[in-house]
């Protein structure tokens, strides 16, 4: 580095191989004015290649049809490209995906253009590869000079001629530093402008003479723990210390990365809630711009303009922080994710997610206009105008939210908002689209864009390997050194001929070029710091490995590097200072206060029999799962329809008598129009799934499930249906509740009997014991005794509607009361034995849920499941319990 800004003259520019070396230098160069006293001094001309190639083609008067193409602008002319010209006889079942395959070749055509490859070389014939890439080829240069383009890589090759260079555009002196590979065209450059008397050159980087060791890890973690824990005690020692660490493979290992020297360097970011305002590193390959919260939010609010969207993005996009509104209208739309994911379709339309807000009771003006926002958009416009349409789509929304944004959120949205003068661009290059179109565009835009957020300076860099040309450090660290991944295999170009790539000297092309490339590279490391640590892991995925070749000379330290995470020692710590707490198990909530209505119905009971816990969590703490709609009609909202049509067709039928009046066309239409008036009924709630195929396929299944129960009902004896989820009120023990009851019966001798419709499989052996696994029948049978003294119960069963599974199933005093009900004699039910007979069944259930609501009125919330794995396999309150987590440690306190 100091050999870099000794060059730094008024005369001079300095042109880096990449920007974080330009970023380095220019820093470096103020952190020496600012210990040389200076209060300010001199911007030194310091700019990456790529931008000084942009920059003096713009300063140039070419001639006509020579726009520069910006690289957003390449790309999608690309993409035009290779999609107007798939290769002939393409495989129809493995079709070409555009994007990939026009990154591909912009890649190789950057190539050609650098090395001077030349299109009509012969080898390009020896291959289907080589031959559709040509092709392409010349179709992007015809789509060019059709339009007056010009791409970057011919533009720095046409700087070749040093006539392209206008007058005041050069400085006296070129600098070229970090260029550890000198293409042709790189080469032709510099002589061009030896050419026109600009002093040209590369400075050479000072030899320090370094202390070189190797070291060697089990595993690529343990190797990026040591690494961490060695910067950790570097920077004990002495905090400024300049400290660099490669990893090859950054760009596959960044989040482990990251993660470790989290816990190393910050070690309180792992706690909840905490902000990490100072991060001692820095650390590239930066994130897609999509992924960054705030932006990836504004891209689901953006999506809602398209056709449906999937109902868990809607949810991310309403539990938003960056839209506006306070804490208040956060919560309501989190209750109005809640109740979508109630309704349960996978996906939802932007007009129904609009009429949903005031079908919850709910106001968001931005949400509400949107509907009608997007229908005032021409159905095909430019992108410019597209990009106007975004905006102010999300300015509608409030994005990004009435707070003030942390430093990286704010830089987050500026790159998104460069994204659309981006995305307007490139109407240039493209006519009018569709609004999917120019979404996909963006989307395209926000994916490939490398968000590296401007942190304050660190003193550890963490870089790949090509990010390393031309800095320097006081120490620095090399992961990766294996002789699985050091030199590198060949990567050639798979759209060029691998000949023609060797031949121009590509590095990358042969064993022998990334050879040389991997000694130069070392060689640059070795001489970067005082002191340099090479590493290497034994072993990966079970595969043995070794140290690479290049470093087997080098002398192995065998001193251990104490590599021990700090999380277990921060943890320590923060419970050695906190203050002794005093142990206390309690079992039981307050008891109720008073005898009042309780809600929960026989859904309460049931709770309180599978686990108090349960109950209380449920019916005192009002906690509940969070719904997740994974199809578009699941078992529950299929009961639900059944239950619907058949409460709509006894209200009207009413008797046995009517029923059988009833000829089979009669009732089949009986049956088709409530089913369709129930079908319409319900579109209103899930408009997305009740609609085409599936909505006919379902009204096809209801009508012949449910006409054939009604046919089954027929051959009943006579009765008569006197409630319908009538409400009816009783106590249990201490306790007030509410039921409903799908269906009671009167039969012909004046008892009732009580039914339950069932779409599953229901079984009768969960009615008995002290902790029954379904008592809904049972509560139901003695709420309806209690409604009119003398009313007697003759049986209760479940009504199974279920496509071959039609039936009844419970118990009743006598035979024959309904078919396939028995009595508990004949029952085959082994915990009936207990009971005599179906009084005595009644009785049991008196005593037995008397005493299930007497211990959830008096507040019994122990964590006690009846049958551990049945119960709480389906449990909601399982995060609130820990019962797995306490088992866990029972287990482990055993020592089984």
């Amino acid at each position: 580095m100091q050999a870099l800004l000794e060059v730094l003259r008024e005369d001079a520019t300095l042109i880096t191989v990449n920007r974080r070396l330009a970023r380095a230098v220019i820093n470096a160069h103020a952190e020496r004015g600012i210990a040389a006293g200076d209060r300010t001094w001199r911007t030194p001309d310091v700019i990456p290649f790529a931008a000084w190639v942009e920059r003096i083609w713009r300063q140039t008067d070419h001639a006509p049809g020579a726009a520069l193409l910006r690289p957003a602008q390449e790309r999608l002319l690309w993409e035009q490209v290779v999609g107007e010209n798939a290769p002939a006889g393409e495989d129809e079942e493995t079709p070409l995906e555009v994007a990939p395959a026009a990154r591909q070749a912009s890649r190789a055509y950057a190539i050609v253009n650098a090395w001077n490859i030349s299109l009509d070389a012969r080898e390009f014939d020896f291959s289907q590869e080589s031959r559709v890439f040509r092709n392409w080829a010349r179709g992007f240069e015809a789509c060019c000079a059709r339009d007056g383009w010009l791409d970057a890589g011919r533009a720095a090759t046409a700087l070749c001629d040093r006539r392209s260079f206008a007058e005041g555009t050069l400085r006296r002196r070129a600098v070229f530093a970090g260029f550890d590979i000198v293409t042709p065209q790189l080469e032709a450059i510099r002589n061009a402008l030896s050419a026109r008397g600009v002093d040209v050159t590369q400075p050479t980087p000072s030899r320090r003479k370094a202390v070189i060791t190797r070291r060697g890890f089990d595993h690529p973690p343990t190797e990026i723990g040591a690494a961490a824990a060695w910067v950790r005690k570097t920077l004990r020692d002495a905090p400024t210390t300049r400290i660099g660490v490669v990893v090859p493979e950054l760009h596959r290992m960044r989040a482990q990365v990251e993660r470790v020297f989290d816990e190393y360097l910050v070690p309180g970011s792992a706690l909840p809630d905490r902000a990490v305002e100072y991060r001692p590193f820095n650390l590239s390959f930066g994130q897609p711009v999509s992924r960054v919260p705030v932006v990836g939010d504004a891209l689901l609010a953006l999506k809602l303009g398209g056709a449906r969207s999937e109902l868990a993005a809607v949810g991310r996009l309403l539990r938003s922080p960056y839209l506006s509104g306070d804490k208040q209208a956060q919560f309501a739309r989190a209750a109005l994710d809640a109740r979508l994911r109630d309704v349960g379709e996978p996906e939802i339309s932007l007009r129904t997610l609009a009429a949903r807000f005031g079908r919850s009771g709910l106001h968001d003006p931005g949400f509400e206009a949107l509907p009608a926002l997007r229908e005032s958009a021409p159905r095909q416009q430019r992108l410019s105008a597209w990009a106007e349409f975004f905006s102010d789509w999300l300015g509608r929304l409030g994005w990004p939210g009435g707070r003030v944004l942390a430093s990286e959120e704010f830089q987050a949205v500026e790159a998104f908002r460069g994204l659309l003068d981006e995305l307007a661009g490139m109407g240039a290059v493209i006519g009018p689209v569709v609004f999917d179109r120019a979404l996909a565009l963006l989307l395209g835009l926000a994916e490939e864009h490398v968000f590296q957020p401007r942190a304050e300076p660190a003193p550890v860099q963490i870089l790949g390997a090509l990010e390393t040309a031309g800095l320097s450090f006081d120490k620095i660290w090399i992961t990766g050194l294996h002789d699985g991944s050091w030199p590198p295999s060949p990567e050639p170009n798979p759209l060029l001929p691998v000949t023609l790539q060797r031949r121009a000297g590509l590095p990358q092309a042969s064993p022998e070029g990334q050879l040389e490339l991997a000694r130069l590279r070392l060689a640059g490391w070795l001489e970067s710091a005082d002191q340099v640590v090479l590493s290497y892991a034994l072993s990966e995925k079970d595969e043995p490995l070794r140290p690479s070749s290049l470093i087997t000379a080098i002398d192995l330290d065998q001193d251990e590097v104490a590599s021990d995470s700090p999380a277990a020692a921060f943890g320590a710590l923060l419970q050695s200072e906190a203050p002794s707490l005093e142990q206390f198990h309690d079992q039981r909530g307050p008891a109720l206060a008073e005898t009042r209505l309780t809600r929960g119905g026989a859904a309460l009971i049931e709770d309180q029999s599978a686990c108090p816990f349960r109950a209380f969590a449920r019916w005192r703490l009002g906690a509940r799962a969070v719904s997740i709609a994974d199809s578009p009609l699941d078992d529950r909202v299929r009961g639900n329809l059944v239950h619907a049509i058949l409460f709509k067709l006894w209200s009207e039928i009413q008797t046995h008598a009517a029923l059988s009046s009833l000829t089979t066309e009669a009732l089949r239409e009986r049956v088709s129009s409530t089913v369709d008036e129930v079908l319409a009924q319900e579109r209103r709630y899930r408009p997305e799934t009740l609609r085409g195929m599936i909505a006919e396929a379902e009204r096809e299944r209801l009508c012949q499930l449910v006409e054939s129960w009604l046919v089954l009902e027929r051959k009943r004896s006579p009765f008569s249906v006197v409630a319908r989820e009538e409400a009816l009120e009783t106590e249990l023990g201490p306790l007030t509740l509410s039921i409903r009851p799908d269906r009671v019966d009167r039969l012909q001798s004046g008892d009732y009997f009580v039914l339950d419709y069932k779409t599953g499989r229901p079984q009768v052996k969960g009615w008995f014991g002290r902790r029954p696994d379904d008592p809904q029948l049972a509560v139901y049978t003695l709420v309806v005794e209690a409604g009119d003294e003398g009313r007697e119960v003759a049986g209760a069963a479940y009504a199974t509607l279920r496509r071959g599974g039609l039936g009844f199933a419970g118990l009743a005093a006598s035979e024959g009361l309904v078919g396939g009900v028995t009595t508990l004699a004949a029952s085959r039910v082994e915990a009936s034995k207990t009971v005599a007979d179906w009084k005595s069944l009644k009785n049991d259930w008196r005593e037995t849920l008397d005493a299930l609501a007497a211990s959830f009125a008096s507040g019994e919330a122990r964590v006690d499941p009846k049958s551990p794995h049945s119960t709480c396999s389906h449990c909601q309150v399982k995060p609130l319990c820990r019962i797995f987590e306490q088992r866990a440690n029972e287990t482990a306190e055993s020592g089984e």
